[in-house]
């Protein structure tokens, strides 16, 4: 199945791409409808009314690269009715070739973004996600956050238990964004409640502290683990928006760790906690040129203890809207990357990496809610492209440096 490209796409900064006379080194793939660079290998995994936020792990036990994400007529935001599933599909040979897409688990109730985490030295993929059943859903979008977990390379099942913070046992939310594993053993997980208001919506954000793998949880916000042991604390958030959502936490080794969190500020914000993620600093803006949309950033090489040495962050390199005055998400249509190795203080500026070219038959324009595997030099991309394709992206290390500069698309 083809994709109808656009004539013309306007990249991040106003360069102008004419598709049908592209710059060195970008190609279009019809496909999908991506303007990509040649170094690039595009799959399609899935097409669908609506499909959205896959996630990928390699697979403890056959080292297969599995990626979960749901699919189906329609997202799960503000629904009481079944509307999607989560599905499955699989490459046994790194990528190159995929399984069409399988039903994960069953379930009478829809289906948001799963999180996957392996502990360590372990044969189990565990899952965590919103377990949101039609009777429990604090509409629009917030529901019991559940855990399962799977012993045979996430080819079935059990599950979920839910997780219930000791100190607030009913705490409902989201938790999609991508969770850690500190050297210590402690996992880490960001989750954040929406409030529904008469104009828009409230979010905030809180992380969620687990020493014992899974069987008990503390809820930490504002005041860290002092603040939690009297009571549930209060989230963070941006007064001027009021909302912080999306937390996205990386271990960086020892006892480092960050968190980064979408806002409406036009940038990605950033939390960071010296004590194995038991307090956290007050929020601050990152120098990370980003919209309304989440924060996509991911470890790509690892310390000896397995915390970030360095990371990547994919940006869609516009300063643009609030989510609510942004119709389409046309501000999230490209993707950048930039580099850090300081635990992500500082940033390489952007290269491009790809973008939405494709005609739209719905109201998105987009590329986001992306997922990066990374195997030895090879980078495995996942995202979601209009909220109905799921996107696989292959390339390797050395291609990140190949990659072209605003100024180097624009010179051309």
């Amino acid at each position: 199945m083809q994709v109808r490209p656009r004539p013309r796409v306007t990249l991040a900064g106003g360069i102008e791409v004419d598709l049908s006379r592209l710059p060195e080194p970008l190609k279009l793939d019809s496909a999908t409808g991506l303007l990509v660079n040649r170094c690039m290998t595009v799959t399609r995994l899935c097409i669908d009314r609506f499909a959205e936020a896959p996630r990928a792990v390699k697979t403890p036990v056959g080292g297969e690269i599995v990626a979960l994400f749901p699919a189906g007529k329609a997202h799960t935001w503000g629904k009481t009715t079944k509307v999607n599933d989560m599905y499955a599909v699989r490459s046994a040979d790194g990528g190159r070739t995929w399984t069409k897409p399988v039903l994960a688990w069953q379930s009478s109730y829809n289906q948001h973004a799963w999180n996957p985490l392996i502990p360590r030295g372990g044969k189990r993929i565990v899952s965590f996600a919103m377990e949101g059943a039609f009777d429990e859903l604090d509409l629009p979008h917030s529901g019991p956050l559940g855990m399962r977990w799977s012993g045979d390379d996430g080819r079935t099942w059990a599950g979920p238990v839910r997780i219930r913070p000791v100190n607030d046992p009913n705490y409902k939310g989201v938790c999609h964004m991508q969770m850690c594993r500190t050297p210590s053993g402690a996992w880490l997980l960001g989750t954040y409640e929406i409030r529904a208001k008469k104009v828009g919506r409230a979010d905030r954000q809180f992380v969620l502290r687990s020493a014992d793998q899974g069987k008990t949880w503390l809820l930490i916000g504002k005041g860290g683990a002092e603040a939690a042991a009297k009571g549930k604390p209060e989230g963070w958030y941006l007064p001027k928006y009021d909302r912080m959502l999306e937390g996205l936490v990386l271990s960086l080794g020892a006892s480092d760790a960050v968190m980064f969190t979408r806002t409406s500020d036009g940038h990605i914000w950033q939390l960071r906690s010296a004590d194995d993620g038991l307090s956290w600093s007050d929020p601050k803006p990152t120098t990370l040129v980003h919209p309304d949309a989440p924060p996509m950033i991911y470890p790509l090489r690892l310390r000896d203890d397995g915390g970030a040495a360095e990371l990547i962050a994919f940006i869609h390199n516009r300063p643009a809207s609030h989510a609510f005055r942004n119709a389409g998400f046309a501000d999230r249509q490209d993707l950048w990357s930039c580099r850090s190795t300081d635990g992500g203080r500082t940033w390489t500026q952007p290269r491009f990496a790809l973008a939405d070219a494709a005609a739209s038959p719905n109201r998105w324009t987009e590329v986001s809610y992306c997922d990066l595997l990374v195997d030895a030099d090879d980078l495995h991309l996942f995202c979601d492209h209009q909220k109905r394709q799921i996107i696989h992206v292959r390339f390797t290390m050395a291609d990140l440096d190949k990659l072209p500069t605003k100024a180097g698309l624009g010179a051309r």
